[in-house]
């Protein structure tokens, strides 16, 4: 088996970056990123100054770049970085008193993207969107803890969907996982967005009603509900924007902005009085260091997006309206702690280059802060570090922009690993039986 094919394997069976097409993917345990549908022929064969067709490649590439960027330069990234390295060394040592890493990555990988059994989609809903907007029911239930006993202290935030004459649709968790799709979403459709700003103005104009169109198709399909859109839904319903690219922007910032809060802070987040109905859970959501629940909290808090608003306006008030402390002292706590991620490292062979990942991370995240978006433009100005990425017929192509460092990157190795390890993963949960 090639490295393509086993990278490909090991992002099907992880769904913390569920992927809506298989034209591109991003394996979490080797942190590489694939392009399936594009080989070397391919790219040649690309007219580069045909915008349309260019268009697509970079669409793909900044979906499948930004779940790179997530995972290596935000804090919620970093410490799951951290998770993965100590967990695939252990295997890799064969180190039996050491295997409750592979345990605690496996549990936690779990809440990332909840298991399928907490999404619902109810055979009611309708196969052909009618065109009219989802009504939307925010709710709070519990996970089941290993002896299969519902477990009070750690609540899930749901959206229920259903269509406006009240039929149901489905019954969605508010996922991590939820909001690293919608960055990536946010990211392609912006860089998508520059490409026919280049156009022609008839060609433009028909070109942005497509994105809107397809856009609208994506937001009600039912079966892309369960990760592609929740957030994007969650944050336009209770902020009242009816503009779909907007929407996705400020949901992105939100998302970035909650995947890099400190957990120190989450305490001193203001509960609105509408959320009293849930109790006790409201407390146990921030204590058990829920963004998921974090997400939507701010999205109750912020007040609409106003015409001549920014979006660092927004945050700024949000973050100020929900008693956080202001964006630089987030910052400054925010890049302490990302500093002191290779502490937590454990000593292995592979030490050195999550090292030098995090350090990539860290370098990428000085430049975009607590909430900005990472974008193609960024890329070609070389403001960020990019890695290369595996094409479908196993060749690795560098993109334009500032690389990392491809032999301390090493694809091939690190693919190994991961496919090594994905198999142990299953088979060593089946054996934890205490």
């Amino acid at each position: 088996m090639n490295i393509f094919s086993k990278i490909s394997e090991v992002s099907k069976t992880q769904n913390i970056f569920p992927n809506l097409v298989t034209l591109g993917s991003y394996d979490p345990y080797s942190q590489v990123v694939c392009l399936n549908y594009y080989d070397r022929d391919k790219l040649k064969a690309l007219d580069r100054n045909n915008i349309l067709r260019y268009r697509d490649f970079w669409k793909l590439a900044i979906h499948e770049l930004n779940h790179f960027f997530d995972h290596t330069s935000t804090l919620w990234g970093q410490s799951n970085l951290v998770l993965v390295h100590n967990a695939i060394s252990a295997f890799l040592a064969k180190q039996p008193e050491r295997f409750w890493m592979i345990n605690k990555l496996k549990r936690v990988s779990m809440r990332i993207f909840y298991p399928n059994y907490f999404s619902i989609k109810y055979e009611s809903a309708p196969k052909i969107w009618n065109r009219s907007n989802c009504k939307y029911q925010f709710s709070a239930g519990l996970e089941f803890d290993h002896l299969g006993n519902l477990n009070p202290n750690r609540p899930i935030i749901f959206t229920r969907f259903s269509t406006s004459d009240d039929i149901p649709i489905a019954r969605v968790p508010i996922s991590i996982t939820s909001l690293l799709e919608t960055n990536s979403v946010s990211a392609e459709l912006i860089s998508e967005i520059g490409h026919i700003q280049s156009l022609e103005e008839s060609l433009k104009l028909i070109e942005l009603n497509k994105i809107e169109k397809d856009l609208i198709k994506q937001l009600y399909n039912p079966d892309l509900t369960v990760v592609y859109s929740v957030a994007a839904h969650c944050l336009a319903n209770n902020n009242n924007i009816k503009d779909i690219v907007r929407a996705y922007q400020l949901s992105s910032a939100l998302s970035r902005f909650c995947l890099n809060l400190p957990f120190e802070f989450f305490q001193l987040i203001k509960i609105p009085n509408e959320l009293d109905r849930w109790g006790n859970k409201n407390s146990d959501f921030l204590k058990s260091y829920n963004v998921g629940y974090l997400y939507f909290l701010l999205t109750k808090i912020a007040n609409e997006y106003k015409d001549g608003f920014t979006i660092d306006d927004w945050i700024s008030e949000t973050i100020d309206k929900a008693g956080l402390p202001n964006i630089e002292k987030i910052n400054k706590k925010t890049s302490e702690l990302m500093i002191a991620k290779k502490k937590e490292l454990i000593n292995s062979p592979l030490r050195k280059r999550y090292e030098y990942l995090l350090d990539v991370g860290l370098e990428n995240y000085k430049f975009n802060g607590l909430y900005k978006p990472f974008s193609l433009v960024e890329i070609v100005n070389e403001n960020i570090i990019i890695p290369p990425v595996l094409l479908g017929d196993d060749s690795v192509f560098p993109l334009p922009g500032k690389s990392l460092d491809v032999d301390i990157y090493d694809i091939e190795k690190s693919a190994e690993y991961s496919w090594d390890y994905n198999k142990f993963e299953d088979d060593f949960s089946q054996v934890c039986i205490s």
